[in-house]
């Protein structure tokens, strides 16, 4: 009797962000402009499935958040993994305006305080 053992190794998968807004993967809050690309290593041909139902190794138009990916090599074997992708907090501004209150204060005076970003944002 002649035994047959055949061995298969799994795919290496590594999930990456596509961007890089200054440290972000996504522009703005509420923005739909990242990317995730699945960077495996295994036998080709390769299937991939995404948790947004895409079936290509990169997928754009994200928003902040996790996304899951499911890939098959050409052996039939399977992996999966996940990336985060974050986006910088939204842009918040607050004025504060104090108002001339007596003879010796003749001028308004006005502060300014901002937090966040969002991309280039004019502050005007």
């Amino acid at each position: 009797m002649i035994e047959t053992t055949t061995l298969a190794t799994l795919p290496q998968l590594i999930v990456l962000s596509a961007n890089d807004y200054n440290g972000f993967d996504v522009s703005c809050e509420g923005g739909a402009d990242g990317g995730a690309i699945a960077s495996v290593h295994g036998v080709p041909p390769y299937t991939f499935l995404w948790s947004t139902s895409d079936t290509d190794q990169m997928i754009t138009g994200l928003s902040a958040g996790s996304y899951a990916v499911a890939i098959t090599d050409g052996n039939g074997c399977m992996t999966s993994g996940e990336v985060t992708l974050t986006g910088p907090e939204i842009l918040m501004i607050g004025f504060e305006i104090t108002e001339p209150g007596c003879f010796e204060q003749q001028e308004r005076k006005y502060h300014g305080a901002s937090s966040g970003r969002c991309g280039h944002t004019p502050i005007r």
